[in-house]
Order: structure tokens, then sequence, then C-alpha cells
């Protein structure tokens, strides 16, 4: 069943005189509870995609359609309460705040997500459980590996239970062995959690893991697996 259908999206961007194409009419069918790979080389458009489709940036023309809801025409403070309850975020950049130790960080996605306080430490202390940081809670990202960092921002993105996850180019500063690792981490959120992850890419090694590839080319889709 699609959780998402995007129909001739198109985002145009205007630098001096001349207009950049970004997008070009793409249209996709996303499955729920898979783990999807966005693939293509820097400037095909996929991090555009990913932002459009996660309720960050709106398309010059087309549509976004989640779970039978426009995403287009939804007023800013309804894109913004779904972002806070739906949909989780993993950045390249992994963002932690550095005062903060791992439990602090995650528990730090529930107040943004305006959860209720009631089982906070239990919500938290299972998330980090699921990327395998139980015993490195009160650690500072200083004192993580960079591999235990982006497990960190995993488990913030997942504390409050989304239904979708983006990460965009989340193995980007890691190396083969470690970005191995957070995508069979994702693999398993999909498969335990029942989340549908979104990810970019530009590492081919992790294509065979995906369920669904989606490979882009000059803000075109030029082939899907």
């Amino acid at each position: 069943m699609s959780i998402y259908i995007t129909k001739n999206i198109c985002r145009d961007f205007v630098q001096g005189s001349q207009t950049v194409h970004a997008l070009k009419n793409v249209s996709l069918n996303i499955k729920k509870e898979e783990l999807t790979i966005f693939k293509g080389r820097s400037g095909s458009g996929k991090t555009t995609l990913m932002n459009i489709m996660g309720g960050l940036d709106r398309p010059t023309s087309g549509t976004v359609i989640l779970d039978k809801h426009d995403l287009t025409e939804m007023a800013d403070f309804e894109r913004d309460n779904l972002r806070r309850t739906d949909i989780g975020f993993v950045f390249q950049s992994i963002a932690l705040i550095s005062v903060m130790n791992a439990y602090e960080n995650v528990e730090f996605g529930l107040r943004v997500a305006g959860k209720e306080t009631k089982n906070w430490s239990q919500t938290v202390k299972k998330s980090l459980e699921l990327v395998g940081l139980s015993k490195r809670m009160y650690h500072k990202p200083h004192q993580l590996s960079g591999g235990e960092q982006q497990r960190v921002a995993i488990a913030r993105a997942i504390v409050h239970r989304p239904r979708i996850v983006f990460a965009d180019e989340p193995t980007a500063e890691l190396d083969t062995h470690l970005g191995l690792q957070v995508v069979l981490l994702f693999k398993r959120l999909v498969r335990e959690e029942g989340i549908t992850v979104i990810m970019t890419t530009h590492d081919p090694s992790m294509n065979e893991i995906a369920d669904h590839v989606i490979s882009l080319e000059d803000g075109e889709v030029v082939d899907e697996t």
C-alpha cells in the first residue's frame, strides 16, 4: 500500500537571470514500511525531492499525496504539525547539541514533537536501545564515535514514533563499515517498528539493502528497481 504518491513534481530556483530546474516532472509511488533509496550524484535533485516530500519545501508545480492528503495544498501550520507528529529527519550534519548527552539529545526530540511528559524516560531509553546505545546514553557527542553520533540522531528522529523517516546522506561522513551498520539499522526499523524510511545516498553499495531504489539525474527519474 502506498504512503506517498507524487505527480509531475517540478521545482525551479531563480539564480540571477537564470532559472535552475532542480526537479522535472517527477512522479513516484512510495510504499509503506519499506526502505526507499534516492540515489544520484550531487545536483541530481534527490535532496530537493526529499525536502518537498518532507514538507520542508513546496514544489513549483505538481502534487504530493501523503496518505490521501495533498501536502501541497496544506497551510504552513498544518505542514508544521505534520512534521512534528508523523515525520522524523536525519541530516548529514547530525546536528546533535554538544552540551547535551545522548539521552538529553533524544529527549529533545520529544520536546520538539510536543509529546506529553508521561513515560518520557521509558520512551527515550527504548529508542536508544533500538539503536544499540543503551550503555552510552549519558555520554556527550564528543565522547561518541561518528557512527554512535549518527545512531543518536536516528534515535532522536524516531523517538516520537513517526510514520516516516527521511535521512539525507546519513552515511556520507562514515566509512563503509559504519555506513552499512546505519543502513541495516534503518532496515531493522522498517521491519520491527513499521517505519517507512526514505534516504538519499550516492554510495552504490547501499542499493542492495533497499526495497526500492530510485535513480535521479539532472532532476529527473531515470531508473527504478
